[in-house]
């Protein structure tokens, strides 16, 4: 199987061969018809599906189910052999866009090896909407890739990334159901960009569709190296996506990653081995109960009931139930109203590290479902000031390592 939301690049490989073959099988007298036409996808569909198979695994040579080389004839495969060798060349010089040149890289071990070659060959997958906005988002401003504040909505969740200055420079990005990227710039500007690999890139990087090897030749196989020299970050970043929590992913990576140290939330992701069911309502109503105290649900008691901590985090502030936590529930207004007991030591507790993951006191007060009168009611001024410099050192740590060969570079943005 292809991975969800494969996106070929273009000028691929399997396009030249599905016309190739498309072309010379239409040309045989009663040759079949192929149902749909032969496309680059389906004929790499057909290759995946027999790999799989006992003899694709034992590398024998593939009997073909694509109807237009049924009957399967020894002169038209001798035929079809020397066009790869020969005429394969001249079939792709006269696509629109530029081949990308082939690469033989070992088998991909791990999840994010597999999204880092698909960026490095040219296409797209549902993970690369999530890992690059992290990646752009933490590069050295003086990067050319590198991007202040993002705003991506996957239709539905938001995921809000970088840190906005008050004048609220953020680039909005929004993918639609059919592949296609909308572009909301903060001068105003507003456009829509096709259904195609570079597209997210271009609409993040705010360059024109179509432009980004001329804009920006080989910034993928920058960004790919990078990924690769920031693989906890990534792997954190891939194991957020794949649970697909409908929430600012953003805040729960911050809560997992801090000065470039796995919290124990983050320990806990990156091992899925260990026990970490997701949170449920009876957790709730039991943790929130009338007698029941915050101090009892500390992330050290949560994982060790085996209980998911990114969830908890996203369900369960220190003073109540989030409002994510309160539909669970199904409890009435009132419930989410009232504060649990202990929960104000368990938020002094994690008011830092709290206020760097709702990157200001405004979110704070919307995860804690509180007022700023309250919340500044709670903890004298120093307290949050405290908090305030620990979220700003936290931020200014999120800058990412770039591998040797691109350190020292200042390259600007064209």
């Amino acid at each position: 199987m292809l991975p969800a939301g494969f996106t070929a690049p273009p000028g691929d490989l399997f396009d030249a061969l599905a016309l190739a073959l498309h072309q010379r099988a239409a040309s045989l007298p009663g040759a079949p018809p192929s149902p749909g036409g032969l496309t680059g996808m389906r004929l790499r569909q057909e290759v995946a599906d027999w790999l799989q198979t006992p003899a694709g695994r034992r590398c024998e040579g593939p009997r073909p189910t694509t109807p237009v080389l049924e009957p399967v004839d020894e002169a038209l495969i001798a035929e079809l052999a020397t066009f790869i060798r020969q005429d394969l060349p001249a079939a792709l010089a006269i696509r629109p866009r530029t081949l990308s040149p082939v690469r033989h890289p070992g088998p991909a071990d791990t999840p994010l090896d597999q999204v880092i070659h698909t960026l490095r060959s040219g296409g797209w997958c549902d993970a690369l909407d999530h890992l690059v906005p992290t990646l752009l988002t933490r590069l050295p401003r003086s990067y050319r890739c590198a991007t202040h504040a993002l705003v991506v909505d996957y239709t539905g969740p938001c995921g809000q990334y970088g840190w906005a200055h008050p004048s609220g420079n953020r680039i909005y990005l929004s993918r639609q159901p059919d592949g296609t990227v909308s572009f909301d710039g903060w001068k105003r500007r507003s456009m829509t960009y096709p259904a195609e690999p570079d597209s997210f890139l271009e609409a993040a990087l705010d360059i024109p569709c179509g432009a980004l090897n001329r804009r920006m030749p080989g910034v993928r196989e920058e960004l790919a190296a990078i990924m690769a020299c920031n693989r906890t970050l990534m792997d954190l970043r891939l194991a957020l996506a794949d649970r697909r929590y409908p929430c600012d992913q953003e805040m729960l990576l911050r809560m997992c990653l801090i000065h470039g140290e796995l919290t124990l939330a983050g320990d806990q992701l990156m091992h899925p081995e260990r026990p970490q069911r997701a949170v449920t309502a009876d957790d709730l109503w039991r943790w929130f109960e009338q007698g029941s105290s915050a101090l009892d649900r500390t992330e050290t008691a949560i994982a060790a009931a085996g209980i998911s901590v990114v969830d908890a985090y996203r369900l369960a502030s220190p003073l109540r139930p989030t409002r994510a936590g309160n539909v669970l529930m199904g409890a009435p207004v009132a419930f989410l109203r009232r504060e649990s007991y202990g929960g104000v030591q368990l938020l002094e507790q994690k008011l830092p590290e709290l206020t760097y993951a709702c990157q200001s006191f405004c979110r704070l007060e919307e995860h804690l479902c509180t007022s700023h009168r309250h919340l500044a009611s709670l903890f004298p001024a120093a307290l949050r000031e405290r908090a305030k410099r620990f979220c700003a050192e936290a931020a200014a740590a999120e800058q990412v390592n770039l591998p040797p060969g691109l350190q020292g570079t200042t390259l600007q943005k064209p």
